[in-house]
């Protein structure tokens, strides 16, 4: 099977090397950053000088790892081609292209995937499992955060020129960080309305929102409220559920999720990581999952669908931001 790249970041060179690890060694990568990726001595990856000469190469899927605001553009040519796509996320910056997406995807019988890869943390999905049969209740009210400051998330690069700190190549925490608001659509299922607080708040210098605290009305009548941000040192990712008969904690950073029922307030029932457990693993099971998806051997964990449902509400939440006022969501 091959593989073309567009985009070789940190991200694109951790797919590579994830695949390279399940055995897979024929790599195309069609990049505009200078000098040589590390992936590209070490696993071999053969660079191309175009878009067109990548294509010639006959991939059989292709990883979209550039800005967000390329990601729709390369899907749609992607599709075109014939090939599978494994798009990171968002799918896109803008709801432009979205329903032609959809569309060539169907028609061409494609794969797109888009890269939510909190769904593969073995604790989310045991508090999937937990909220699912109702271990807690109803679900009442989340409060979901996370937040690093983000000259820290490559320090040997200019954050002011990554695509997180510019508008043009579809930057602002909304976008970037959109992992919570998948995860709360994937725990609470379709949202009724969005609103949003924040923009531009710190001395950071970019020109998107560095803050944003979203409020989300489901249909089932759970509230949830996300809180983003570039600004927290040290880094912060928590959740926190309240129910009708219990509540369910989790820390990203402390490897723990607990479970309080009206039975267990006292002492709750603990979910450990094995401390073997590297976050690495989440992203080697994710592009596992994606070649059985093309494969045809599973239905993909995160459907198009559900994608395109979380970039929704992400531009729901920026539509709110701008306007000040409530978004309904059809």
């Amino acid at each position: 099977m091959k593989f073309l790249f567009l985009g070789l970041g940190s991200i694109g060179e951790r797919h590579v090397r994830n695949l390279y690890a399940l055995g897979y060694r024929d790599f195309v990568a069609y990049r505009r950053g200078e000098g040589v990726a590390s992936v590209e001595v070490e696993c071999g990856v053969r660079r191309v000088s175009s878009l067109e000469d990548g294509f010639s190469e006959g991939p059989d899927a292709v990883f979209i790892t550039n800005p967000t605001a390329f990601h729709a553009r390369d899907t749609l040519a992607a599709l075109s081609e014939g090939c599978h796509v494994f798009v990171e996320k968002p799918l896109a910056a803008s709801a432009e292209h979205v329903e032609e997406i959809i569309a060539l995807a169907e028609a061409k019988k494609r794969s797109v995937y888009v890269g939510y890869h909190l769904r593969f943390h073995p604790l989310l999905r045991a508090i999937k499992k937990a909220v699912d049969e109702r271990e807690v209740g109803d679900p009442i009210a989340a409060r979901i955060s996370v937040g690093e400051y983000l000259p820290d998330w490559h320090p040997n690069e200019d954050y002011r020129n990554s695509y997180a700190a510019l508008r043009e190549l579809g930057g602002g925490v909304i976008l970037t960080l959109s992992h919570e608001i998948d995860y709360a659509l994937w725990l609470f299922g379709v949202v009724r309305s969005v609103y949003c607080l924040g923009g531009h708040k710190s001395n950071l210098e970019l020109d998107v929102e560095d803050v944003a605290e979203i409020l989300i009305e489901f249909a089932s009548g759970c509230s949830a409220s996300i809180h983003l941000d570039y600004l927290a040192r040290p880094p912060r990712r928590d959740f926190s559920l309240f129910g009708t008969d219990g509540q369910i904690e989790w820390d990203y950073f402390s490897n723990c999720a607990n479970v309080f029922s009206r039975e267990s307030a006292e002492s709750p029932r603990r979910i450990l990581l094995e401390e073997s457990f590297d976050k690495n693993q989440m992203y080697l099971e994710e592009v596992a999952h994606f070649l059985r998806v093309i494969r045809g051997e599973e239905a993909p964990l995160v459907p198009l669908s559900e994608a395109v449902a979380t970039l929704d509400i992400a531009l729901a939440a920026r539509e709110s931001l701008e306007t000040g006022a409530v978004v309904r969501v059809s």
